[in-house]
């Protein structure tokens, strides 16, 4: 494992460490949200690694679109937390209306993790709990939401 939230600088964490995805959360974040992802879009390009940028709930959360999500980083939150009930999943899921034109290849809008076959949707062998699942899993891919999955 590597633990690159204790690096000093960000070159020695991805000099040192395996990354794919790096999220920016917005917990605590007194900063300007467009200054803070356009300062590690800067030094994640300046890596010349592909690795995506997650934004969770950096400027990108409000009801007025930022052009410069799209433009700055590769995937945003357009929600608050999700769990595993079906009226969350259907929260989230509606967070994404009028959203569908900011989203591009390589940039889009995340309504945050799968709950499938956790929860609510804990797989029980019935067609409903099948169906659930099904329905969860497939309204996130017709709306080109990244498809990461969220265990307890």
């Amino acid at each position: 494992a590597c633990a690159c939230v204790l690096c000093v600088h960000i070159h020695e964490c991805i000099s040192h460490c395996f990354t794919a995805q790096i999220k920016i959360d917005a917990c605590a974040t007194q900063e300007n949200p467009e200054v803070l992802m356009q300062r590690w879009h800067t030094l994640l390009n300046e890596t010349g690694r592909p690795i995506l940028l997650s934004n969770c709930r950096n400027g990108c959360l409000t009801g007025v679109w930022q052009p410069w999500c799209a433009n700055l980083t590769n995937m945003w939150r357009t929600s608050g937390d999700i769990a595993a009930e079906w009226n969350h999943m259907l929260r989230n899921l509606d967070t994404l209306k009028g959203r569908g034109g900011f989203a591009q290849p390589g940039s889009f809008n995340d309504p945050d993790f799968l709950e499938v076959d956790i929860g609510a949707f804990s797989f029980d062998g019935s067609q409903q709990s099948l169906d659930e699942n099904t329905a969860h899993f497939t309204l996130w891919c017709i709306t080109s939401s990244p498809l990461i999955l969220g265990f307890e």
